[in-house]
């Protein structure tokens, strides 16, 4: 485990004369005033299969971050906007310290663990084409699973995003329907009233009909 101590940014970014007295009361009430701005969060890439964190700060000028885990010395680093990007991290768990950014004032004032999980073997099979949102494909799915129960797992989410598709092809089919009908509802009415005075004439028609007939075979 090696620490790396990132007090090279904070001679590149703040202004070297300030001089600091040790931590007292008002550093604590400072930093825990900005203390939501000193976020951790970590992408994958998966190209390399490795890890970045990206480190959020308020006020480098203040307050630092040092970080230990493995195979720290070979990660890279670099400022971007508020954010401290370190690369190439591979899985493991990683201890994050937010300290004061100077000698006299040098406390830490936070302490965050974070675990990068391991690598998932399966993220890129081609059973997982078309799944990519299924949990068992995600790079960093991080739970044992053999091959055939991988596979198992895949067959069945694929059989349920089917039907579930099919049941929300028809609801949106129905509601399509409806819709139509909301929209031309004075159109089917029109047509109703139409058929029905079409049915009205022809069985007057036919009873007109019916009774000239009988009359006939009367005389």
């Amino acid at each position: 485990m090696k620490k790396i101590i990132m007090i090279t940014l904070v001679s590149l970014i703040v202004n070297t004369n300030i001089i600091y007295a040790e931590c007292t009361s008002k550093d604590t009430d400072y930093f825990k005033s900005i203390e939501d701005k000193y976020q951790v969060s970590y992408e994958f890439n998966k190209d390399t299969k490795t890890y970045t964190l990206n480190l959020t700060y308020g006020d480098i000028s203040s307050f630092i971050y040092t970080i230990e885990g493995p195979e720290i010395e070979n990660a890279s680093l670099e400022v971007i906007d508020n954010k401290l990007v370190i690369g190439n991290l591979t899985s493991g768990q990683y201890t994050i310290y937010v300290e004061g950014a100077n000698d006299s004032c040098n406390d830490i004032f936070k302490t965050e663990k974070i675990t990068l999980p391991q690598y998932n073997k399966y993220a890129y099979d081609s059973a997982c084409e078309g799944i990519e949102e299924f949990a068992l494909c995600s790079p960093t799915y991080d739970k044992y699973l053999d091959y055939n129960t991988f596979i198992s797992r895949v067959n069945s989410y694929k059989k349920s995003k089917e039907n579930n598709d099919i049941s929300n092809n028809t609801v949106e089919e129905k509601n399509t329907v409806l819709e139509w009908m909301k929209d031309n509802y004075f159109y089917i009415i029109y047509v109703a009233i139409g058929i029905i005075v079409l049915l009205i004439i022809a069985l007057i028609i036919k009873t007109i009909y019916n009774n000239e007939r009988k009359r006939r075979r009367l005389e």
